[in-house]
């Protein structure tokens, strides 16, 4: 079988060429689950600092008291007296201070921010960060392979056709992650908003209120509103629409890169096991795959361009 038109190199397209830069991602944020909690444990003591707050309670008392007698010249009984009412406000005093300190115990020993900061932590993160995971760990295999190849025989197609796919598997996940972005867009700017089922309802509310108005300012204005309204519900549904779409198309590229990996992988099982010369390798499947991937980038790329107009107007 000929190999030579089987490798990727040519079928480079705009979705392919130019470097891109890698987008740091921000963690993963659990949302709190929904199972029963079970009951926080008791907070552990700290026998160091108990031991330490009794110590400085009795050095205190003491203090006190051999004050009170030296430089006050109170008697001995009395001296006492005021010596062991500090020891008892020492302790006190660091009992309540030892109970505020610290963790709080269903927070496992984790330091919590203030009730405000942690609202950010119920935020689910974009759900495209699942297939760009996917993705990059399949270039990581194809890379893989690609050294692999290269060590055992470095001329060959198939090492050649794992080079070139590599690469392109790498410029595919990169890309992945700029055109991911912008279903975040698409999130950002409908997260405030109400969505296109409730803006439908107030447009609905608002026809029936201009149904049983008589002419005239007020039925304009409700008009106007109307208006506004329908198309701020039209452009939302757009957005929605076009955002099952990327997300859809991520998880198809996704997936291609992880076939390709695959694909890969058992070519090169063949050819290291000797069962297949390099010339006899059906290598259809991987090719087959790359070139869906490039074809998913070139859509993708198209659908994220159409968005940016769509963006202002909701």
């Amino acid at each position: 079988m000929d190999t030579g038109d089987a490798r990727p190199g040519g079928f480079r397209s705009a979705a392919w060429d130019g470097s891109s830069e890698h987008v740091r991602t921000t963690p993963r944020l659990s949302l709190p689950g929904t199972r029963r909690e079970s009951p926080a444990p008791a907070r552990p003591r700290d026998a160091g600092g108990t031991t330490l707050g009794f110590v400085l309670a009795v050095l205190a008392g003491a203090g006190a008291a051999v004050g009170a007698h030296r430089l006050l010249d109170q008697p001995v009984e009395t001296s006492g007296v005021l010596g062991g009412i500090t020891l008892l406000l020492f302790l006190v005093a660091h009992t309540i201070g030892a109970r505020g300190a610290g963790p709080d115990p269903a927070t496992g020993g984790r330091i919590t921010e203030t009730a405000r900061q942690r609202r950010a932590e119920v935020i689910a993160p974009p759900e495209t960060e699942q297939w760009l995971r996917r993705a990059r760990r399949a270039a990581d295999r194809l890379d893989a392979h690609r050294e692999l190849a290269a060590r055992r025989d470095g001329s060959d197609a198939l090492a050649n056709l794992l080079s070139d796919s590599a690469a392109h598997a790498r410029v595919a996940a990169d890309q992945l992650v700029h055109r991911a972005e912008a279903v975040t867009a698409i999130d950002t700017t409908v997260a405030d908003g109400p969505d296109a089922r409730e803006l439908r309802g107030e447009h609905l509310r608002l026809t029936r209120e201009i149904e049983s108005l008589p002419g005239g300012p007020v039925r304009r204005a409700k008009e106007t509103s109307a208006r506004a309204v329908a198309d701020r519900a039209a452009s939302r549904e757009r957005l929605e629409e076009l955002r099952g779409v990327l997300m859809a198309e991520l998880e198809s590229l996704a997936l291609h890169l992880e076939t390709a990996a695959e694909h890969g992988g058992a070519l090169l099982s063949l050819r290291t096991a000797g069962d297949l010369a390099a010339s006899t390798l059906d290598l259809t499947p991987l090719t087959t795959e790359l070139e869906a991937v490039r074809e998913g980038l070139d859509r993708m790329d198209s659908l994220t361009r159409d968005l940016l107009p769509e963006l202002p107007s909701s």
